[in-house]
């Protein structure tokens, strides 16, 4: 387990390669490097992502400038359906009760109306998901991947109510699966994935979107909530 965390770092380490030899940062990712504590080298290195922002802002601003066919855009997005909608899944269903298993967890026991609560979470999750993902296909000549980014400030539909629909429903489903499995890993699991989404989003993607869409997007940043959405439009 050791073994991939460290890998981890690597991965990001790789990832942020600019000068890296004269830089104080680099330092701290060698550090981080030698560490034998798992939790602590995944923590480190994504703060350290983090940290390397602007890198990640250039290469997204680039990518930005190049709009994709439509067969392109449908291709690059199985790989990614086949990641959230059954790798994801998976690891909540079969890998986490059987460390819950190891770790001395017993599955939650819960009735009728709280197994409905779960089923209605993945529902409305999956609603908003694949709602925001159409959205940004078909309206934005884009997709939900930075490499194929939309081509326009997406202000309509989901994006109406809340900036991040499709983080909001991709969480709750997740979470709705774990509630139904009664397993405290995957909850905890889909703790911190949101934890962790939530910080890119707030990091790196608005940073993004504000340096492209300048004044139109910080507008739209501060009349539309950030992640829950608002079903109800406010009165003109």
């Amino acid at each position: 387990m050791v073994l991939w965390g460290k890998f981890v770092v690597l991965c990001i380490y790789s990832a942020t390669y600019v000068d890296r030899c004269r830089s104080r940062k680099a330092q701290l990712f060698e550090a981080v490097i030698h560490r034998k504590d798992l939790l602590l080298n995944i923590c480190s290195g994504c703060v350290l992502l983090f940290w390397e922002g602007e890198l990640l802002l250039n290469l997204f601003k680039k990518w930005a400038q190049r709009e994709y066919p439509l067969v392109q855009r449908l291709l690059a997005l199985i790989p990614a359906g086949v990641l959230f909608v059954f790798v994801f899944p998976f690891i909540l269903v079969k890998v986490a009760p059987a460390l819950d298993e190891k770790l001395g967890f017993n599955p939650i026991q819960y009735g009728g109306p709280i197994l409905l609560i779960g089923g209605i979470l993945i529902l409305i999750g999956l609603i908003y998901a694949m709602w925001s993902i159409s959205v940004q296909i078909f309206r934005a000549s884009g997709t939900p991947l930075p490499i194929m980014a939309t081509q326009k400030l997406l202000i309509s539909g989901p994006f109406r109510q809340c900036r991040n629909p499709m983080t909001f429903g991709t969480i709750l489903f997740y979470l709705g699966i774990s509630i139904i499995i009664g397993s405290i890993s995957a909850i905890a699991f889909v703790l911190l994935f949101s934890c962790l989404l939530i910080l890119y989003l707030k990091f790196v993607e608005e940073r993004e979107l504000e340096a492209r869409f300048g004044e139109e997007y910080i507008q739209y940043k501060a009349e539309t909530p950030f992640l829950i959405p608002r079903v109800f439009s406010k009165s003109s």
